[in-house]
Formats: C-alpha cells, sequence, structure tokens
C-alpha cells in the first residue's frame, strides 16, 4: 500500500541543491507545494492541488480535477490530469501523458509523443506537440501552435492541420477549419461540428436574415478553400 504523506512528514523531506526530494506516496493530504519539489514515480495528488514554478514529477504520476501548476513544471511518460487542471508557460509532457476535459495550457508548452486530449482543451501561443497525439472534440489552439506528422484532431485520423479565424460572427469566437490530406475540410463553430460543406448550408439558413454575419462566415469559407486551393 502506497504511503499517505501528511503535510509535516512533507515539510521534512530532504533538500539537495535547493530540491525538495518526494519519493513515491500518495500527497492527497496536501493541497499546496512551494516550487522546485521533484516527485518520484507513481505519486498521487487529491482535487484542487496548486504547485509553484520548476517542479518535476515521474513516470505515471496522478492528478485529480482542478489541478493547477506554476511555470516550467516537467511532467515524465504516462502521467494522467483529470478535468479542468491548468498550466503555466513552459511546461513539458513526455510521451502518451493523458488529460481529461477542459484542461488549459498557456504558453510554449510542449509535449512528446501520443499525449492525448480530451474534450474543451485550450492552448495558448506557440505549444508544440509530437507524433501521434490525439485530441478530442472542441479543442481549441492560440497562434503559432505546431503539429507533428500523425496527431488527429475531433477524433478525425485524417486530419493533418487547420486554419483559424478568431473573433468571428454571432459570437465573435474562434472559428476553425480542419483539413485532410485529401483536402477535406471540416469545421468547428463553438458546439457545431460538420463538414464545409453542411456549414455553408447551416450560416445560409441561421443568418439568412442578418447580412452581417453570413458575409463574415461566407468570407472565412472562401479563405478557408483559398488556402488549400494555394498548397
Amino acid at each position: 500500500m502506497m504511503k499517505i504523506y501528511t503535510q509535516d512528514e512533507f515539510d521534512k523531506l530532504e533538500i539537495v541543491n535547493g530540491v525538495k526530494q518526494c519519493p513515491t506516496g500518495d500527497y492527497s493530504e496536501i493541497r499546496s507545494f512551494a516550487e522546485w519539489c521533484r516527485f518520484a514515480e507513481g505519486c498521487s495528488f487529491a482535487e484542487g492541488c496548486s504547485f509553484a514554478e520548476g517542479c518535476s514529477f515521474a513516470k505515471g504520476c496522478s492528478f485529480a480535477k482542478w489541478c493547477s501548476f506554476a511555470e516550467r513544471c516537467s511532467f515524465a511518460e504516462r502521467c494522467i490530469f483529470a478535468e479542468l487542471c491548468s498550466f503555466a508557460e513552459l511546461c513539458s509532457f513526455a510521451e502518451r501523458c493523458s488529460f481529461a476535459e477542459r484542461c488549459s495550457f498557456a504558453e510554449l508548452c510542449s509535449f512528446a509523443e501520443r499525449c492525448s486530449f480530451a474534450e474543451r482543451c485550450s492552448f495558448a501561443e506557440w505549444c508544440s506537440f509530437a507524433e501521434g497525439c490525439s485530441f478530442a472534440e472542441g479543442c481549441s489552439f492560440a497562434e503559432g501552435c505546431s503539429f507533428a506528422e500523425g496527431c488527429s484532431f475531433e477524433k478525425n485520423k485524417n486530419i493533418i492541420g487547420y486554419y483559424a479565424i478568431d473573433r468571428i460572427g454571432s459570437r465573435q469566437a474562434k472559428l476553425y477549419c480542419f483539413y485532410t490530406k485529401n483536402s477535406e475540410m471540416y469545421i468547428r463553430a463553438g458546439c457545431w461540428y460538420g463538414t464545409i460543406v453542411d456549414f455553408d448550408k447551416k450560416i445560409k439558413e441561421t443568418h439568412k436574415d442578418n447580412p452581417q454575419y453570413l458575409k463574415e462566415y461566407l468570407s472565412a469559407i472562401a479563405f478557408f478553400k483559398s488556402m488549400r486551393e494555394g498548397e
């Protein structure tokens, strides 16, 4: 059975060169962790935990929902995160980490091979993803994010990339156009997802009495198509 650490036991753990050495264990009784803690593999944490900058975690650590991490935290392979965890800039993740719904990531986070993300995770600018990462429905990406080969979006393994237009239409939200190697195109507009042909039909019906929004969406469709034709 995994040892459960109390706050008093945690406070007494050894510090080497400014880094607290945290053995494998259950840290669910502790809610707040200072900077530069180093956790061994397989550690577990309760919901709502917060970690200051520079904490590092060995493989197989697991985190309940609502955990938050400051900048430059690092995670080894196969760490597991429940929903609504949040990460500051420059966090890094090794291969096969998995994230539940609505996790959020700040700028310049990096992800190794085959990390997986559930619905509606969000990523700030310049995040990078290695081969085979997968994204469920409704994930959002800021500018400058980069994706290696074999990443899958919206549970469609044929999608190889996307374009986006921000602050458009009735919701003033971001509109995504995902595309495949065969130039098939799929639109994500809020909760709606479908082919670009179906989206064209949808907006003409929904905004037939609103020429401004109809013009914006039709212009976006034309832009997305022109981008694929130019490649």
